[in-house]
């Protein structure tokens, strides 16, 4: 009987980071909880390898994925009609960034299962019935487009929702997701299908950081504009995709029992995307802070500032930002050596781009790209820990160096800014461990980095105040504790309305 169920996008096990290393630490934790894992991505092809090693209280590893299709035909009872008016139903709220609840429902009922079944994935995917709902929906909303760009985009974006409908979810006492989207969703079908508490816990908020993404993104066809008028919105295809997970987003917030999020700026952003604040509960992050404090003195080289980048090689990651500040820094300190710390294979293309940047800018012989290593060994050689990224939740790799008395220079976002400069006042009488700076600029960052390296006294009360705010605040410990109390909560709550179902 697994205890709980965590629900995990894109990361543990087999993609190193900040969330993976927190679930592993969770897990760890608990000895005496057992762990499901439902590991969701989009299909079999992208490369994995196990980056942990999983504990002995996983009971299994189940792996989802949205984009393989499955057509086998299933077993069908349940009211036709009644289920093609709620696929259409679905089609006119979910393109639209809406899933009432009342189309939830009934989207589990007519695909999830017997008894009520009445469509299946082959249906849905050839019929001549889906052809004309679809048609119908690009006549009221897409005729401004290719149909062709249409009907791929809306194939890409409706279907893993079909296909997620007809998995079979594992039993736990408790579902927990680590994020909203598909994860959320599956999250909200074991929740209903074994009525079982749900809880979520963000880190960065998965709706806006898809909703970045996509902005950005070459890979989404963009309409070109006829005429010499300039376009202020993302376009047709890239708005339907944000829609897609706003939908996502505010189901999961309105099915779960609980929202776990890690500082006060997630709070204020989770309600902005539809969750009732009443229903949500900050829990920061924690770390083992005595595994991350030097056992012996560090020697370091004289007259040489190390620069540290702890983190993913991705464009979230805003690589390129450090690299640019870098190069600043190096033209005010030469002694200066980067070490970059993190896997660099998950996103190939865009690691290459900031390698071919580093040497472009004449660095390749300073910025040492190092992989996925055990970065204990490499804060207490750090002189500074800098962060660039364009969204963050709560950086563990903050508290991490603070450990080690690193500084930090971070850009404004996620958690970084209270981390640096303290939350409530007695927080903020530490002092600040570091600079906050504007996101996408290599000037700001380069400019905070000169001045702790410029300043010896500075960056000594920096790096005291570092490892005061992380003893006081963001202990292991307490997290654990505070989550081992929530486990325990809700299974006891699922295991007594088993007892009062007979």
């Amino acid at each position: 009987m697994t205890d709980v169920a965590m629900i995990l996008e894109g990361t543990y096990p087999y993609v190193a980071g900040g969330v993976s290393s927190w679930v592993h630490a969770l897990i760890t934790g608990m000895p005496d909880v057992r762990f499901g894992l439902i590991f969701i991505a989009a299909n079999r092809e992208w490369e994995k390898s196990m980056k942990f090693t999983l504990p002995p209280n996983v009971d299994y590893l189940l792996e989802l994925y949205v984009y393989e299709m499955v057509t086998a035909r299933l077993p069908r009872r349940g009211p036709r009609k009644e289920a093609w008016d709620a696929i259409e139903r679905f089609y006119f709220e979910y393109l639209q960034g809406k899933f009432t609840m009342e189309t939830w429902e009934k989207l589990y009922k007519y695909l999830s299962g017997d008894p009520y079944r009445a469509l299946d994935i082959a249906e849905l995917a050839f019929s001549y019935k889906t052809w004309e709902r679809l048609v119908a929906y690009y006549r009221k909303h897409g005729s401004s487009v290719s149909f062709v760009d249409f009907y791929w985009t809306w194939r890409f974006a409706v279907y893993p929702i079909f296909q997620l409908f007809c998995m079979e979810i594992p039993f736990a006492k408790v579902y927990h997701a680590i994020c909203t989207g598909w994860a959320g969703l599956i999250g909200v079908m074991g929740s209903r299908k074994h009525k079982s508490p749900l809880i979520l816990t963000e880190h960065g908020i998965y709706t806006n950081e898809r909703k970045i993404e996509i902005s950005q993104s070459e890979w989404i066809y963009t309409e070109k504009d006829e005429g010499l008028t300039l376009r202020r919105d993302v376009g047709f295809f890239k708005e339907l995709w944000i829609n897609i997970f706003l939908a996502l987003g505010k189901l999961t917030y309105d099915k779960c029992s609980k929202i776990y999020t890690l500082y006060g700026g997630n709070k204020k952003m989770e309600t902005t995307y539809g969750a009732n604040p009443d229903m949500i509960e900050v829990i920061p992050n924690g770390v083992k802070i005595d595994q991350y404090i030097p056992k012996n003195p560090v020697e370091k080289p004289e007259g040489v500032f190390i620069i540290g980048f702890v983190g993913r090689v991705v464009p979230i990651k805003d690589v390129k930002t450090f690299i640019r500040a870098c190069r600043i820094v190096v033209e005010k300190f030469p002694n200066t050596e980067i070490d970059v710390i993190g896997p660099y294979d998950e996103d190939k293309e865009y690691s290459q781009e900031c390698m071919d940047l580093t040497a472009l800018l004449g660095l390749s012989e300073k910025m040492h790209y190092l992989g996925k290593v055990d970065v204990k060994q490499y804060y207490p050689k750090l002189d500074v820990l800098v962060l660039t990224s364009v969204s963050e939740g709560q950086p563990l790799v903050i508290l991490e160096g603070y450990c080690s008395g690193v500084p930090v220079v971070a850009t404004d976002v996620g958690a970084c800014s209270e981390i640096v400069f303290g939350l409530e006042p007695e927080d903020k009488a530490l002092g600040p461990s570091g600079f906050i700076t504007r996101v996408g600029s290599p000037q700001e960052t380069a400019e905070a980095i000169i001045k702790i390296f410029s300043d010896p006294e500075l960056m000594e009360r920096m790096r005291e105040s570092g490892r005061q705010r992380v003893r006081k605040y963001y202990n292991y410990d307490d997290m654990i504790k505070r989550y081992h109390d929530i486990y325990d909560h809700y299974r006891e709550e699922r295991e007594k309305q088993q007892v009062a179902a007979g």
